[in-house]
């Protein structure tokens, strides 16, 4: 993962049945399996699944115990996502310092750990300057309670309003992004939740154009300036 000392296996194990419709033997069995397949990386949120009756927060809790029954937290990037507004009242963000605190604390708790690898705002407040964001998740950083962190549900232009902040002021940005991303082309005006955010061409534009740069940090490829305009020229007409 650019940027970071992380390096996550291909696929990752979406958590969000764990504990849940899945009891915590399937559960333990599954990521067992996962991780005997060579995976690292599973996903999971402050809010799987409160939607359901029962323990809140049961995916993190499960996963919390499973690492502690199996004793490899250090084999694992130890990720998960917070400021999710409460499910009731979808429409009132959850981004002040406080709150995303509030979140990543519950969540150290809850995974049993010290510090969590990577931390995913589970959405945005565009209300809310991003600068201000930044400097929460940059003080989670220096606290030790988090080493990198991501964003869900961020727009394009959202995202690089996060990155100019964090370079004009010396800090840590956003290490990754998790869009909707399907195969199958989504219409986000039918969608019941309109605090998601779907793959869209400036986000893939984006990511495009963030890959070539990080290939051309890490000296992985060599293009003359003539080869990046022609790269970008036709990322701009796809």
């Amino acid at each position: 993962m650019a940027g970071t000392d992380l390096t996550s296996s291909q696929l990752a194990l979406g958590g969000v049945p764990l504990g849940s419709s899945l009891d915590e033997e399937e559960s333990f069995a599954l990521m067992d399996a996962y991780v005997a397949s060579g995976g690292n990386m599973i996903d999971t949120a402050e809010v799987y699944a409160n939607w359901l009756p029962g323990t809140q927060s049961i995916s993190e809790c499960t996963i919390g115990n499973w690492m502690k029954s199996r004793g490899n937290r250090n084999n694992l990037i130890v990720t998960t996502k917070g400021a999710h507004p409460r499910l009731p009242t979808m429409e009132i963000s959850r981004m002040s310092r406080e709150e995303i605190t509030e979140d990543v604390d519950g969540s150290l708790r809850r995974l049993q750990v010290d510090t969590i690898d990577l931390y995913w705002l589970h959405r945005d407040d565009r209300n809310r300057h991003a600068g201000e964001i930044l400097d929460t998740l940059n003080n989670l950083v220096k606290e030790g309670k988090i080493r990198y962190f991501g964003c869900s549900n961020w727009t394009a232009n959202r995202i690089q309003e996060a990155q100019l902040y964090a370079e004009s002021h010396g800090l840590q940005s956003f290490s990754a992004n998790q869009p909707m991303w399907s195969l199958a082309s989504v219409d986000p005006s039918a969608m019941e939740d309109r605090t998601l955010v779907v793959m869209d061409e400036e986000l893939l534009h984006l990511h495009r154009l963030d890959q070539l740069e990080d290939s051309l940090k890490a000296d992985k490829v060599r293009f003359t300036e003539a080869e990046i305009a022609y790269l970008t020229l036709l990322d701009d007409e796809t």
